[in-house]
């Protein structure tokens, strides 16, 4: 079946039947089209599925959608329909053919019959007229709309003003599937970020304390051999410990005690185990209402466990007091100790700009995740006076 095509020749008027017929087409066509635009697919599959519908519904005999290589000047064919199908991946120079010309001058080309066009590259034996539409959005080239047909001039001024039409709901697709494709690679990217940061939070930390136990056993093996046990079970524990957390990050990167029992278990299992592992007496204090930390809880985990980490590398410490407030208005979240402290501004600098304060990896990626809740974190030591953080995440009344 090909496109129907009307003479607007006043001595011979259009059938209003034919032509109310033909306008109906055309509607289920562009309804057809803007529901293949809506369903989430990939770009091949999109411009596949619209090359389809322009044959079943439009009834146009061959179709190929080409989209532009910007780097190469190519036009590369995407998407084809019809009774002699060219392979996938053909190309053709922008710089020939009427399909260059269309690229070239970003104006539909329509041709009777293509053996009269100097410009026509031997495609279809059976292709005698032919109608490039440019594809383009915001005055950007995205490619052509190509149709074909054995029939002399049979494309008319209202074929032409259909397709141009297509050809807009054709740029909104690719535009919409190019935006899906950037969005899941942003979101890769921050998914492999986050994945470092957890890493570094968690099962690096215990690595390098089992790297130090494993050294102080080995030094104590022959001079202090009843040392060496208290050490070996100490790395047992941490190695059980890493294990544990790698689990967790294999399990969407969350403790299992903080994904089934909430935020104040997943924290009293984390203190009580290094309580128990360093010696250190560590004092949770919860207020408020738990659920209130709902989508916060990962954040807040992974701050406290880095605050702990730094002490129990740092601080040389003997208590550390947690305070968690769970209030309407905000979240907020304090861990101090009486540790030996620091001047703020002797801490080597990384390549970033954090608040004054926030240069090492581990209050650098404490500092980021505040600001992804939205909330502010503040870092306070002096040396000899220990060292307190406070993160402050304000809630809207909606929440």
């Amino acid at each position: 079946m090909q496109a129907t095509s009307f003479s607007h020749s006043n001595s011979n008027p259009p059938d209003l039947r034919l032509l109310v017929a033909q306008q109906a087409r055309q509607i289920a066509m562009l309804t057809e089209l803007a529901h293949i635009a809506a369903t989430p697919q990939a770009e091949a599959a999109l411009l596949t599925a619209a090359a389809q519908c322009l044959a079943t519904t439009g009834g146009y005999t061959t179709i190929e959608i080409f989209l532009l290589d910007p780097i190469s000047s190519e036009l590369v064919l995407a998407a084809v329909v019809g009774a002699e199908q060219q392979t996938g991946g053909y190309r053709q120079s922008v710089q020939h053919g009427i399909l260059g010309q269309a690229i070239r001058t970003g104006q539909v080309q329509r041709v009777d019959d293509v053996q009269q066009a100097p410009a026509y590259l031997a495609g279809y034996a059976s292709t005698c007229s032919e109608l490039c539409v440019p594809i383009s959005a915001r005055g950007t080239l995205l490619g052509v709309l190509n149709l074909e047909s054995p029939d002399r001039a049979c494309f008319a001024l209202n074929d032409v003003s259909l397709l141009t039409a297509v050809a807009d709901l054709l740029a909104g697709m690719i535009e919409q599937t190019r935006l899906a494709q950037r969005a899941q690679e942003a979101a890769v990217l921050r998914e492999r970020n986050r994945l470092a940061r957890e890493l570094h939070d968690s099962v690096t930390q215990q690595l390098f304390s089992i790297t130090l136990t494993a050294q102080a056993a080995r030094t104590h093996l022959e001079r202090n051999p009843q040392r060496v046990e208290p050490l070996l079970e100490r790395l047992q524990e941490t190695a059980s410990a890493a294990l544990t957390e790698m689990r967790a990050l294999i399990s969407q990167l969350r403790p299992p005690a903080l994904a089934e029992q909430g935020l104040v278990t997943a924290l009293r299992q984390l203190v009580a185990q290094i309580s128990h592992r360093e010696g250190l007496r560590i004092d949770l204090r919860v207020s408020g209402d738990e659920r209130l930390t709902q989508g916060f809880e990962a954040a807040l985990y992974r701050i406290v466990q880095e605050a702990l980490n730094n002490i129990v590398k740092h601080a040389n410490a003997g208590c550390v007091q947690i305070v968690l407030d769970c209030q309407p208005q905000h979240v907020a979240l304090t861990v101090a100790d009486d540790g030996q402290g620091f001047e703020l501004e002797a801490l080597p600098p990384v390549h970033t700009s954090p608040p004054s304060g926030f240069r090492q990896l581990g209050l650098l990626t404490m500092h980021e995740r505040a600001s992804e809740l939205g909330g502010s974190l503040r870092l306070h030591s002096q040396v000899g006076q220990g060292t307190s953080l406070t993160l402050l995440i304000p809630r809207s009344p909606q929440e």
